[in-house]
């Protein structure tokens, strides 16, 4: 018996007979028993027996928005979850320049303020007037100006935005190639150095988005998406489900049907590693499931591993983890 049929009797892919008989191969071989607990305990770490059905994977993403509003009700000034002691500096900056910020109504200002977090951490911010902001992994903000009649910021990263419209005020965010403005506002914005493309996700109200030099200017509605590709300047607007915007500020990987390709980029973020593909076709391999942003990168890539029949190496050099998909 290999690895792939006991896989099949944990995520319930079995026929009931077939499923019995492969029981009684696993307790007649302490072996088979001993690798059927270990590849459970790795599944448990999943939570993916909680997530395949469709109607829990609805439930479970909707549950979302509602932590989201709850969240906001709480007046929290500052929430990180940090990997690194060092970042703590960031944060004892980042409340300074908040205060800056929430009095920026006694006295017109321009200055920079810089936000940022490393590997393994999200960083919460809230504004005087209630809006809020979740910054991604690997991820910095920077206010480049903030007055009574504008609040302007360049995003490198991705970070999810709840803003408080003002009628009397700006709202920008400035990234490589796009500015976004909030016309009264939940979205979300992508925008990674290294990524081929800009992705803006509208959840509520309206976002006005154009390209720097002026080549378009779009309105979005609650459930659209615009994604512009850096290579050719291109860009589409499609509809999306909006349940599953802003998923990666909680404390869990949330992939639903969800590219490894894209899928690495978020791994890279979280983890400070880097992956790499043998092929294009693996890029394109889909994986939904849960898993605890707490769990080892290792175990991660075993979940993955074992669900979408991949198989992967690590090579540690000069203190950076390198990982190959096979």
């Amino acid at each position: 018996m290999n690895k792939s049929m006991i896989w099949e009797l944990i995520t319930h892919q079995l026929t009931p007979q077939r499923e019995k008989e492969v029981w009684e191969q696993i307790n007649s071989s302490p072996e088979l028993l001993a690798q059927y607990k270990h590849m459970k305990t790795i599944w448990s770490l999943s939570e993916s027996d909680k997530v395949f059905p469709n109607e829990t994977i609805s439930d479970k993403y909707k549950a979302f928005r509602t932590q989201h509003i709850k969240q906001r009700s709480k007046g929290i000034r500052i929430l990180s979850v940090l990997k690194y002691a060092a970042i703590l500096l960031i944060a004892f900056a980042s409340s300074y320049s908040l205060w800056m910020l929430n009095n920026m109504q006694e006295s017109s200002y321009s200055t920079i303020s810089h936000y940022e977090t490393g590997n393994g951490s999200i960083n919460t911010i809230e504004l005087s007037d209630g809006s809020q902001i979740w910054l991604n992994a690997n991820s910095s903000i920077d206010i480049q100006k903030a007055d009574n009649n504008c609040v302007e910021l360049k995003l490198d990263g991705e970070a999810l935005f709840d803003i408080v419209h003002n009628e009397q005020r700006q709202f920008i965010i400035n990234t490589q190639s796009l500015k976004i403005e909030d016309l009264g506002t939940k979205f979300n914005v992508r925008s990674f150095k290294d990524d081929n493309v800009i992705i803006a996700s509208l959840i509520e109200g309206e976002i006005q988005v154009s390209h720097i030099k002026k080549q378009f200017n779009e309105i979005l509605i609650p459930g659209q998406q615009i994604s512009y590709s850096k290579a050719d300047g291109q860009y589409t607007i499609s509809h999306i489900d909006t349940t599953y915007v802003g998923s990666w500020k909680e404390s869990k990987f949330e992939f639903v049907d969800k590219s490894l390709e894209d899928i690495a980029k978020d791994l890279e973020n979280w983890y400070g590693v880097s992956i790499t593909f043998k092929s294009k076709q693996l890029e394109k391999e889909r994986f939904t499931g849960v898993i605890q942003k707490s769990t080892s990168i290792e175990k991660v890539l075993d979940v993955i591993a074992y669900s979408a029949g991949i198989k992967y190496s690590i090579n540690q050099i000069n203190d950076h983890t390198e990982i190959m998909i096979q």
